[in-house]
């Protein structure tokens, strides 16, 4: 598999002089991880991570493909879990905590888009957070400095969003110059139970 789609992790060692070094480098498995119709994810990208020490779990975020027909960003993230010994020993699959999208229109947008049947998607997606906003990118968690959870009982998590219209477009449809393909910085955050 190509490495630049792919998510590795080692453990970060220093030496006697301080200096840092890693040591068993290893990819991070896609058990479980899927696409919107239930297939295995061809790659993963944009992707963060954050590790829950009061669950002992690791929440994997990433795009979640395919992407929408002629578009080159994501229209939506998926949030992963995954206890961290299951992470460590493979011997768990990820599992989906919950998706980001524009609203519920769009997962029979995609499906229409690509010919697939509509009931594969909303049987998989139960926990959606609609933000009836477009173009969902560069996903990532609100996490302390060492990668943890801030709050026990909340997860953040920060994206961008843009209009995908060209700049000309975007004049004459709102009357405001606009930057061409500029982003929009969100937060957004969910309760966590340890149930979740």
């Amino acid at each position: 598999a190509n490495s630049r789609y792919n998510v590795h992790f080692a453990r970060l060692l220093f030496d006697e002089f301080g200096k840092p070094h890693l040591k068993e480098e290893r990819t991070v498995h896609r058990n479980g991880i899927l696409d919107i119709f239930g297939n295995p994810a061809p790659l993963l990208s944009n992707v963060d991570v954050i590790y829950d020490q009061f669950r002992d779990k690791v929440y994997m975020m990433t795009d979640l493909y395919p992407f929408p027909l002629g578009s080159r960003v994501s229209g939506a993230a998926q949030l992963l879990q995954i206890s961290r010994r299951g992470l460590l020993n493979e011997t768990e699959p990820w599992n989906v905590l919950g998706v980001i999208w524009e609203d519920k229109l769009y997962p029979s947008l995609v499906a229409r888009d690509y010919g697939v049947g509509l009931e594969i998607v909303e049987k998989r997606f139960l926990n959606a957070y609609h933000t009836h906003l477009k173009r969902h990118h560069d996903a990532c968690f609100v996490k302390s400095a060492i990668g943890t959870l801030v709050d026990r009982n909340y997860l953040g998590v920060y994206f961008v969003s843009a209009s995908d219209l060209p700049a000309e477009v975007c004049v004459e449809s709102t009357g405001q110059v606009c930057a061409e393909y500029s982003y929009k910085l969100y937060a957004i955050q969910g309760f966590l139970s340890d149930e979740s």
